[in-house]
């Protein structure tokens, strides 16, 4: 695949109404993340769909604020268009990574909704994550949400210089930040931002509404929350996205 280095993406592509897809590349290993805009044909009515549904913390779910279950409609979307989106654009640029997205799989589909506020924040919700240490499985933040409360940024842990991290490394990975956690300290219990004692950010994607961006399930990321700002928990105005798993 043809790769375009650039540490961040900002601008909605030209055309609205209709998907647009571009990519950037962040990293070292130049990692390839995806970005759609005009992601879904009708994010009005998806939005009037939600609002008349409850959102609720989970147990055992370190995300810091609300979740609920993707309607069927947009399951639907996220399994029959949205790989098609991708393979089509790697047309011409990658026949093997075309192949492989036009058969994706999706595994997970939520909703969530970012409720925080920095000080209730816990450690681990202070520092860049992963959703598996699957090499196999992508990861889809849809932004539904139009006030300025961040897009998502990627990260590279300093000591290891890993961007991401995978069953091999996983171990070797949390038993570093287990040590770091007492010979650094904790981090501060804020949202991370920009590079920090343990992490340096390599890259970021800006929100913009109905964009979704689509990146390997594996790199340490962060959603870009601002620290001073009450999160709204209004849906109407509040940092609502849609989150899948894809496996290919």
């Amino acid at each position: 695949m043809k790769t375009k280095s650039t540490l961040v993406h900002s601008h909605p592509s030209e055309g609205a109404g209709s998907p647009q897809v571009s990519h950037i590349n962040v990293g070292k290993t130049n990692i390839p993340i995806f970005i759609i805009d005009n992601c879904y044909p009708a994010p009005d009515a998806l939005l009037s769909q939600l609002s008349l549904s409850k959102f609720q913390p989970r147990k055992d779910d370190h995300y810091p604020g609300l979740r609920h279950q993707s309607p069927l409609a947009y399951i639907e979307f996220v399994t029959n268009s949205l790989p098609l989106y991708i393979s089509r654009y790697l047309q011409g640029q990658s026949t093997e990574y075309a192949a492989k997205w036009s058969s994706a799989k999706i595994s997970m589909s939520q909703f969530s909704m970012a409720t925080f506020s920095a000080n209730a924040l816990k450690p681990i919700q202070c520092i860049p994550h992963i959703d598996t240490h699957s090499e196999k499985e992508w990861a889809l933040v849809h932004y539904l949400f139009s006030t300025p409360l961040g897009g998502t940024a990627f990260y590279r842990h300093k000591e290891t210089q890993l961007e991401q991290i995978t069953s091999s490394s996983y171990e070797q990975y949390m038993n570093i930040l287990k040590r770091q956690a007492t010979t650094v300290g904790l981090p501060p219990k804020a949202y991370i931002g920009e590079d920090s004692a343990l992490f340096e950010k390599i890259g970021q994607v800006d929100a913009a509404f109905n964009r979704a961006i689509v990146y390997p399930a594996n790199v340490l990321h962060s959603g870009l929350i601002p620290n001073h700002l009450t999160l709204p928990t209004c849906l109407k105005t509040g940092r609502l996205t849609a989150n899948a798993c894809l496996v290919c």
